[in-house]
């Protein structure tokens, strides 16, 4: 992956974004309830850097870790919470 001899970029750090949300994701399927709003909010932040700043290297490397696959994570996660989390009512 490493063994291109050109300089130093943003797109190098991709495997370590992707490494991040994989533990995240790790985190929600151990049923964490902090790991669901951290992961919430890692896709909203990568959403935010996808449409923003889309056409720089920035926006490139921040906006597209796991860009069209979270969108459907976060909508199964959301739809899913009490059912996977064990969340009840106050009643």
């Amino acid at each position: 992956m490493y063994s291109e001899t050109g300089p130093w970029n943003l797109m190098k750090i991709n495997p370590i974004l992707q490494m991040l949300f994989t533990l995240i994701w790790t985190g929600i399927v151990f049923r964490q309830r902090i790991f669901g709003f951290i992961y919430f909010i890692a896709v909203l932040f990568e959403l935010a850097m996808k449409l923003f700043f889309g056409k720089t290297e920035f926006g490139q490397v921040f906006g597209a870790v796991f860009y069209p696959a979270d969108l459907i994570f976060v909508a199964v996660l959301l739809f899913l919470y009490k059912v996977h989390f064990g969340e009840r009512n106050s009643k």
